[in-house]
């Protein structure tokens, strides 16, 4: 017996050559970024591939109007949507948490909404003016709803500091620094070195931070891989003006990290110096 086929107006044609484009298209962002992921977390490199893979079956059933391709499509595209907020709040498993406003992400989830919105639309279109108000709803709150869900994480971000442990989610080694109150001009400089014999993953966040207006600025978001003996540089220059401190949070694979600041000001002057003994486990 063959699978049933989503009966429609004339248009039928048009709107599942249009889902199954919009599926196929995220599946393929997906493959383009599964080495990335490979590299940072190989549980969400396989995921990539798998949403691939079921986008690309989802694709030719909503091109041939079958439900199970609408039906698969929306469960991959709404569980990409859903992993990408869950990313950009509370962080993956071995990923830490990433960044809401990355473009190709934006894209990708602007693309899934319009598929998921198309879904409902096909879903409905045997009740009429129903269908409408479905597309209608589906485009106004998409409007409403990623701008504001966008300010308050944008907002839950300014006002909590401690947000920044989220970022080395997965890594079993914690370490924590602050240096003395920072002015605007200062440079603050952070040698990274893996000690061990095997190589490891490194995450470091440092933020500039502003206890007495609850603002907090990213200056440095890294995710490194360090052969054994190998050591990174990163540098940051508070363009915030005067605050509290830096801020350092950072994650790794092992004990075995060298870890050394220093904090000059505008003139070049040291005013801050500390290494790995000063970081909090």
């Amino acid at each position: 017996m063959s699978s049933p086929v989503i009966q429609g107006p004339r248009d039928r044609g048009a709107l599942n050559l249009l889902g199954a484009s919009l599926v196929l298209i995220t599946g393929l962002i997906h493959l383009v970024l599964v080495p990335e992921h490979l590299r940072e977390a190989p549980y969400l490199g396989v995921l990539f591939i798998a949403d691939f893979v079921g986008a690309v079956i989802a694709a030719f059933g909503v091109y041939q109007g079958r439900w199970w391709g609408w039906i698969l499509g929306a469960l991959i595209s709404g569980g990409a949507f859903a992993a990408y907020i869950i990313s950009a709040t509370v962080g993956l498993p071995g990923e830490g948490r990433g960044h809401l406003f990355e473009p190709v992400g934006l894209v990708t989830k602007a693309l899934e909404a319009l598929f998921l919105m198309l879904c409902a639309f096909k879903f409905t279109e045997s009740f009429g003016e129903l269908r409408r108000w479905v597309m209608v709803g589906g485009v106004a709150a998409t409007l409403v709803a990623v701008p504001g869900v966008a300010m308050a994480l944008d907002q839950h971000k300014a006002h909590a500091g401690h947000g920044q442990r989220n970022k080395t989610a997965g890594l079993p080694v914690k370490w924590q620094a602050t240096s003395p109150a920072t002015h605007q001009g200062d440079r603050y400089t952070l040698a990274v070195t893996n000690n061990g014999e095997q190589a490891q993953r490194v995450r470091i966040n440092t933020m500039i931070m502003d206890h007495r207006t609850h603002t907090n600025t990213n200056v440095v978001d890294k995710q490194l891989k360090l052969a054994p003996g190998e050591e990174r540089e990163l540098t940051a220059v508070n363009d915030y003006g005067t605050a509290n401190h830096f801020s350092t949070h950072i994650g790794s694979e092992s004990k075995d990290l060298g870890l050394s600041v220093k904090v000059t000001d505008a003139a070049g002057n040291e005013t801050a110096q500390f290494n790995q003994g000063a970081f909090m486990g």
